[in-house]
């Protein structure tokens, strides 16, 4: 079986729609999460950064916000920051593909409830 992830990109993004739903499924599955519902969305600084201060009360931008449902077959929504992940890159001296899937994954990880 197959995970559905809808896919929304809102800001500018080096990497397609595509590219992010087979990534996503690739870690999903390796999650032990098939059939599953995901939707993920990619947005600007200035959105993230509402995001980050409605939901979590912080200030500023971050990379990546994951907001789970209490389910197992939808999981929630991830919000992906191109414009923190190309800076990260950069800072980190990684590709922006390892950087955005290493972000990506981190994302997962906390809609399937593994936190650091």
């Amino acid at each position: 079986m197959s995970n559905l992830i809808e896919v929304k990109i809102n800001s500018k993004f080096p990497f397609s729609q595509n590219w992010l739903k087979e990534k996503a499924d690739f870690w999903l599955k390796k999650r032990g999460k098939n059939d599953a519902l995901l939707e993920i969305e990619v947005v600007g600084t200035r959105r993230i950064t509402t995001l980050n201060k409605k939901f979590l009360h912080r200030m500023g931008p971050t990379d990546v916000l994951s907001f789970p449902l209490p389910s197992d077959k939808i999981l929630g929504t991830i919000f992906l920051c191109g414009d923190i992940i190309k800076k990260n890159a950069k800072e980190n001296k990684k590709t922006l593909e390892d950087e955005a899937e290493f972000i990506l994954r981190h994302g997962i990880d906390h809609i399937v409830g593994i936190h650091h």
